[in-house]
């Protein structure tokens, strides 16, 4: 009578275990064998994901460096390069140039960037020549609007000649500019370089970064700074177009570009 009477209340225990929610379930102690000892389970240690100082466990917080190296996400997988160039399709595409530098495009025809060192030095010379014409293609047309009028006000003989062409070493007249000038370009020039030397000793340089942005223009995420520094490029090899293209018309039309592309520099009333 009473084994019958246990194993009907062993069998009513069971049952109603099926209707307990799980989180109970876990809670609730089990039968154990004779002579098993009960062991508590070990607390996890979530400290090198969540920060327990303040009693949750809600927010993410960094590592320490010591740990980082096992909670670091992994590097972005870059997709794989084109093997011909993008601005050539019908060329190989150089093995220096592989997207690295912003405005990469595969172009080197020649083959002036063997080496990744090569391809820096170019990518140097490239962004002080954008510079130089950027200014030189906005100053070229101001020149030959501006320097008659300016130099009758001051009682000096102007630069451009009577075509309203600016001097340079095609159109000729560099002789009326005076060596204060050349001086003062000499000692800038060397200036920037010397600035450009310091900068790249500095961990992060890029090619061109000098640091210079006294308004406050150069953005602080990286996408922008890359949207940046293509616009920059982008402007600077037009420039550079440009600025020959103003030297070849004038050496053959002999006129000023003013004068001949008047509907971009002239008023229309």
């Amino acid at each position: 009578m009473k084994l019958s009477t246990g194993i009907i209340l062993a069998s009513m225990a069971s049952t109603c275990e099926a209707f307990v929610p799980p989180s109970s379930i876990s809670q609730t102690s089990t039968l154990k064998m004779v002579g098993e000892e009960q062991q508590e389970d070990e607390p996890i240690d979530v400290s090198p994901y969540y920060d327990t100082a303040n009693g949750s466990a809600s927010s993410f917080y960094e590592p320490p460096m010591e740990q980082q190296q096992f909670y670091s996400p992994p590097p972005p997988v870059r997709p794989p390069l084109p093997s011909n160039s993008k601005a050539i399709p019908f060329l190989p595409r150089p093995e220096a140039l592989d997207g690295s530098l912003v405005g990469d495009v595969g172009f080197d025809p020649l083959g002036f960037s063997k080496t990744k060192e090569d391809l820096w030095n170019n990518r140097e010379a490239e962004i002080k020549h954008a510079r130089l014409a950027m200014l030189a293609a906005a100053g070229w047309p101001i020149s030959e609007l501006w320097d008659a009028k300016i130099a009758s006000k001051l009682a000096l003989a102007p630069v451009v000649d009577g075509s309203f062409r600016a001097p340079s070493v095609l159109n000729g007249g560099l002789s009326k500019i005076p060596a204060a000038y050349w001086i003062f370009c000499f000692i800038l020039a060397g200036t920037v370089e010397v600035i450009g030397a310091s900068e790249k000793t500095k961990p992060g340089y890029i090619p061109g970064n000098l640091g210079f942005d006294p308004i406050g223009l150069y953005p602080k995420d990286l996408a922008g700074q890359k949207r940046m520094q293509l616009a920059e490029l982008k402007n600077g090899r037009l420039a550079m177009i440009a600025i020959v293209g103003f030297a070849a018309q004038e050496f053959v039309t002999k006129t000023g570009v003013v004068v001949e592309s008047a509907a971009f520099f002239q008023p229309a009333f």
